[in-house]
Order: C-alpha cells, then structure tokens, then sequence
C-alpha cells in the first residue's frame, strides 16, 4: 500500500480482483488511535490493467473550510474492505489485528508544483499531434463523446483519442481546418480537458499553454517557377527573385499581392 502524489491512496493484492462497478469496491479508514470509532469510507476511482491494484480517494487538508476528509500529516488505518473478492470470487483475508497504515503529507496540494504537466509535444502524422505528461491522465466524459479541442490562437478544431485514457500520453487528430502551407506554430491549453486520477486538472505552467510546430508539406511542381529570394532594398525596392528567366511583355501586367503579416 502507498500514498502518493498527495491523495492517492493505491492498495495492491496478491492476485487478480473482481472489478465490475467500481463504486463498490470499498474501503474503510480511521484516524490511528482515534477511539470515536470515527469511519471513512472510500470507493475506487480506478484500477491498473493486471486488475490487482485499485486507487481511493484520500487527499487531506487543513484549510478553513477545506471538504477533504483526511487532515494532513495524520496516520490513518485500513480497518475493513468491502465488495472486495479475487476473480475467482474468493473473499478477502484481511486479518485484524494488523492494520494497514498510511500517513498523509505535510504539505497542502500545490497546482503550480504537484500537478501534472506536459513533457513534450509534436506532431506525429499530417493531421496528428502527440503530447506525452509527466503522468497518467484522464479524459472528461464531454471529451470522450466527442467534443473537440481547438488550439489556442488557430481556428483548428481536434478531438482526442479515446484509447489514450488513462495512459501518460495523448493524440489529436485535426478534424476542423488544414494546417498552413509551410510551418506554423499552434498553441493548446489543456487545463480544461485533462485531469489526474483525482480529478485534478494538469497544470500548464506559467505561460498556460503548451506549443508545437506543424508542418504541411505541399508538393512542388517543377513545371512552375518558384520564388528564390525577397530582398527589400534601397529604402523602397521590393526585388523578387525566381529560378528561372520569366516571360516580360507589358511589365505593368506582372503584379504581386502584398498583406500585412500578423
């Protein structure tokens, strides 16, 4: 048994567990030495994929007003298990007089510090952009029905693979707009859209956003001249140069299209 990243408490057994909902798989908690006989109850919020080891619930704070039910810096007690039985439906032998302890931490939950983050980010395909956490994230049930995700500053529009709850990982598939000719960069706020196994959305450090270079390679077709060099030169001569001899006639009728860029 472990506490870690401050609230989650993971409880290992020997061999596979029923799953089924959940919800009903259950523990009981009390504060070491407290004799009120005082009892927390916790469900699993998620189970590994050997199915034999379940994650609860057990943040603690000390802050006014704080709904947490563990306080921090405590040592509490697995007193009994509920709903708990091996795949083969065997009861759980869990003996008395040697309960299973935990000790919360010091500290309060810090997002800037505690949280998950990204790691990297990339594009991964045409269309595809992976970003891998420093931990295993979750994805909101709008998210798995579909709802899309836009960068930031582009009006693209992703929706996120479903297989990758759960994982340390994620993939976008474009499904609204076509990348830019060329390279551009795009900009995602994931703040609203992933969490932790605790419901505790990932941090997106200082600047709140995590950036990617994409690339839309486009098919030259040799047949046609391609630009070679822009110089602007002289204090007003716009000089453009192709990589090969262009056809003249009337001067006035070769024109270029100018925008001011964003």
């Amino acid at each position: 048994m472990d506490y870690l990243y401050k609230g989650e408490l993971v409880v290992t057994f020997d061999k596979k567990m029923k799953i089924g909902d959940l919800s009903t798989r259950k523990i009981n908690v009390a504060k070491k030495g407290d004799t009120s006989q005082k009892v927390i109850t916790l469900s699993a919020v998620a189970v590994n994929a050997e199915n034999n080891t379940f994650v609860f619930d057990a943040q603690a704070s000390d802050l006014p007003n704080s709904k947490m039910n563990f306080n921090l810096n405590t040592e509490y007690v697995i007193k009994s298990f509920i709903n708990m039985k091996s795949e083969s439906g065997h009861a759980l032998q869990y003996d008395l007089a040697d309960h299973k302890s935990f000790k919360t931490d010091s500290e309060e939950y810090d997002i800037t510090t505690d949280s998950i983050e990204v790691d990297s980010i990339k594009q991964v395909g045409d269309n595809r952009i992976q970003i891998e956490f420093d931990g295993q994230v979750w994805l909101p049930l709008a998210v798995m029905d579909g709802a899309t995700v836009s960068s930031s500053d582009k009006e693209y529009e992703f929706v996120i693979d479903k297989k990758y709850d759960g994982k340390n990982k994620i993939e976008l598939e474009l499904v609204s707009g076509i990348f830019s000719p060329g390279k551009e960069t795009l900009k995602f706020d994931f703040s609203k859209y992933l969490f932790d196994v605790l419901g505790r959305f990932v941090y997106m450090g200082s600047d709140g956003f995590a950036e990617v270079i994409v690339e839309n390679e486009v098919a030259v077709d040799k047949n046609k001249p391609q630009v070679t060099k822009v110089d602007y030169m002289n204090k007003g001569e716009l000089v453009v140069f192709f990589d090969r001899s262009m056809r003249i006639d009337d001067l006035s009728n070769r024109k270029i299209t100018i925008a001011k860029k964003r």
